[in-house]
C-alpha cells in the first residue's frame, strides 16, 4: 500500500540518518499534521513536497533549521493558517526560498513577514483559499516577482499594499470579491508586466487607479461590473499590448479614452 498514513509517518519516518537528502517528495498520502523539528536533521534539503495530503496543522518551528529550502509545496491540503512561527526567528531559514505553493488549501491566515528578507523569491501561490485580507508579509515584501492570489475572498486593494519593487512582474487577483481599488494602489510597481483583475465586482475605476504602471503589457478587467471608461484611465500605460474589457456593463467611453495606447 503506497498510502502513507499519519501514524506511519509519525512512527517510521526517522530522517536523522538522511543528512545529505536534497529532495523529499511526500505527495499524495494521508499526512494530517507535521510536528516540530521533524526535518531538523535535513540540513541539505532544498525541495520539500507535501502536496495532495490532508494536512491541517503544522507545528511552530517545524522548519527552523532547513536553511537551504528552495521549493516548499503544500498545495491541495487543508491548511488554515500559515505564519512565520513555522520558521521561528531564524531569517536564514527562508533566505534561499524561491517557490512557496499553498494553492487549494483553506487558508484564512497568512502572515509571513519574512518575505521581506527573501532575496531569491520567485513565486508565491495562494490561489483557491479563503483569504479576505491582504497578507501582511506581502505588503512588506520588496522582492517578490510573482503573486498568484486568484479565487480568494479579497474585497479591496489599498494603496499601501505594495512597496517599490523593481522585480514584481506578474500579479493575478482574478475571481475574488474586489469591488474597490484605491487610487495610486499600483503607483510603485513600474516593472509590473501582467495584471489580472478579472471575475471581480469592480464597477468604478478612479482615473488614478493605474498610475505608475508604465511597463504593463497585459491588463485583464473582464467579467466585472464596469459601466463606463473615463478619459485618461489608461493614460500612463504606454506599453499596454492587451486590454480585455469583455463581459462588463460598459455603456459608453469618454472621448480619447484610449488616446495614449499606441501599442
Amino acid at each position: 500500500d503506497t498510502n502513507l498514513t499519519q501514524s506511519i509517518f509519525d512512527k517510521i519516518i526517522n530522517l536523522d540518518s538522511f543528512e545529505k537528502l536534497t529532495t523529499l517528495v511526500l505527495r499524495s498520502n494521508n499526512i494530517q499534521s507535521i510536528s516540530q523539528n521533524k526535518f531538523s536533521k535535513l540540513a541539505s534539503l532544498f525541495h520539500l513536497d507535501f502536496s495532495y495530503n490532508n494536512i491541517s496543522f503544522i507545528e511552530n518551528l517545524s522548519f527552523l533549521k532547513n536553511e537551504k529550502l528552495v521549493q516548499l509545496n503544500f498545495s491541495f491540503n487543508k491548511i488554515k493558517s500559515f505564519k512565520q512561527d513555522l520558521f521561528g526567528n531564524n531569517l536564514k531559514s527562508l533566505f534561499n526560498l524561491e517557490y512557496l505553493d499553498l494553492k487549494y488549501n483553506e487558508l484564512e491566515e497568512f502572515d509571513l513577514i519574512f518575505l521581506y528578507f527573501v532575496p531569491n523569491s520567485q513565486c508565491l501561490n495562494l490561489e483557491n483559499n479563503y483569504l479576505d485580507y491582504f497578507p501582511k508579509g506581502l505588503i512588506k515584501s520588496s522582492s517578490l516577482p510573482c503573486l498568484l492570489i486568484k479565487q480568494n475572498k479579497l474585497k479591496i486593494i489599498q494603496n499601501n499594499y505594495f512597496l517599490s519593487n523593481p522585480n514584481f512582474f506578474h500579479a493575478i487577483f482574478s475571481q475574488n470579491n474586489i469591488s474597490f481599488i484605491q487610487p495610486f494602489s499600483f503607483s510603485k510597481l513600474s516593472s509590473l508586466r501582467y495584471l489580472d483583475l478579472s471575475y471581480n465586482h469592480l464597477s468604478y475605476l478612479d482615473i488614478n487607479t493605474f498610475i505608475g504602471l508604465y511597463g504593463l503589457n497585459y491588463l485583464n478587467l473582464s467579467h466585472n461590473l464596469i459601466n463606463y471608461i473615463q478619459k485618461d484611465l489608461f493614460g500612463e500605460i504606454l506599453s499596454l499590448e492587451i486590454l480585455d474589457l469583455s463581459y462588463n456593463l460598459i455603456k459608453y467611453f469618454e472621448e480619447n479614452s484610449f488616446l495614449n495606447l499606441n501599442s
